[in-house]
């Protein structure tokens, strides 16, 4: 054994002096500690929700068209006056389809003159044909002139029935009772004999001001959760503060390509008592696809948080919690607990054990501090 010098001692007692340094300045400078942060079990509503947009419009609004081209003569309503089915929202003048129709019911005169003149020709060929005072060429000559007659006849009164169907749309009239939503073509304050386009729109029409309908648009992936009948609530920027609410009346089938998004539109019945929400608003709807009232649940935090530090959640595996420790003693903060789910929610989950119970603490979040 080597001797133990006095230089090899102070040389020993130096390196463990540096080392108990070294290891105690590392270890200071590497003080981590962590925050654990718990919210209780409780039992009340678990709730699963879609968002989507939407705009608003009148409901089983009607688009009134002007059905004949010409000069406006009348308007007799404006908007937001109540109407009856059948009552006339405006005239169209209709000389010229007056002029077209007089001159129509003197040719159909005359054809019919010429039809008589010849059936009494074809009759009377017939006669004649039987005292064989004529061939039979001749009488088939007479059956076709009378055929031609009757043909040109015809084809006059379909034409008569075309005129008049015309003069009839010169006469616009509502459809349903209800109100005037909108006027395309003035008011009966405003009349000035303007043109108007065949098939351009007149007026609107609604049952009612006091239904509105909201078109939400529903992302492809979200589609599948959504029903008729579900509830929704939304909101409008006139508005930021209230909250309106709606029935999903109807769900399309029918996708809408809107940019690169996929989006399928299910219509929303509201109502509009106090006349708010107006035709054209956009509106930010909640749609409420999934709702369980007092249920053991968890905030949704508390199935993805460990104190582990797991870089990469555990799939396929059942879902746990972890349960404040009660006692200050033990060497973690929380105990590891297996649930079963049921409902999850957009911020809570339900659980449907009884591995936990109302007023638990279970791990929400971890927070490093550093000294």
């Amino acid at each position: 054994m080597p001797k133990i010098t006095p230089k090899r001692l102070i040389a020993a007692v130096a390196v463990v002096v540096f080392l108990l340094i070294f290891y105690a300045v590392r270890s200071c400078g590497s003080g981590v500690k962590y925050e654990y942060s718990y919210e209780k079990v409780s039992i009340d509503k678990v709730e699963k929700t879609v968002a989507a947009v939407g705009l608003l419009d009148l409901y089983k609004k009607q688009t009134v068209l002007c059905r004949i081209g010409g000069i406006l003569n009348s308007i007799r309503v404006s908007p937001e006056d109540t109407v009856k089915k059948g009552q006339v929202l405006a005239t169209i003048d209709s000389t010229d389809i007056d002029q077209m129709l007089m001159k129509l019911n003197t040719r159909l005169e005359s054809s019919r003159l010429a039809m008589l003149l010849a059936q009494r020709r074809y009759e009377g060929k017939k006669a004649l044909l039987k005292e064989n005072l004529i061939s039979a060429r001749d009488l088939e000559q007479g059956e076709i002139e009378y055929k031609t007659a009757v043909n040109d006849y015809k084809l006059l009164q379909l034409e008569q029935v075309e005129i008049k169907q015309q003069k009839t749309y010169s006469i616009i009239v509502s459809p349903i009772d209800g109100v005037i939503a909108q006027s395309f073509i003035g008011s009966v304050e405003n009349q000035n004999n303007r043109a108007v386009q065949v098939n351009t729109p007149a007026f609107n029409v609604a049952p009612s001001l006091k239904t509105m309908e909201l078109t939400i648009d529903i992302d492809e992936s979200d589609i599948g959760h959504i029903k008729k009948n579900q509830k929704v609530i939304f909101t409008v920027s006139a508005f930021p503060d209230k909250k309106f609410s709606g029935d999903i009346v109807s769900v399309s089938i029918n996708p809408v390509q809107k940019g690169s998004l996929v989006v399928y539109q299910p219509i929303v019945t509201c109502d509009n008592s106090d006349m708010l929400l107006k035709p054209g608003m956009t509106a930010t709807a909640t749609i409420v696809v999934a709702s369980k009232e007092n249920v053991l649940r968890v905030p949704n935090q508390a199935l993805i948080v460990s104190p582990n530090f797991d870089d990469e959640p555990k799939h396929n595996e059942v879902p746990v919690v972890w349960k404040k420790n009660i006692n200050p003693l033990q060497s973690s903060p929380a105990t590891e607990i297996e649930v079963k789910t049921g409902l999850s929610g957009d911020m809570f989950t339900e659980i449907t054990d009884d591995s936990l119970k109302n007023g638990d603490e279970v791990l929400v979040k971890i927070r490093q501090i550093e000294n």
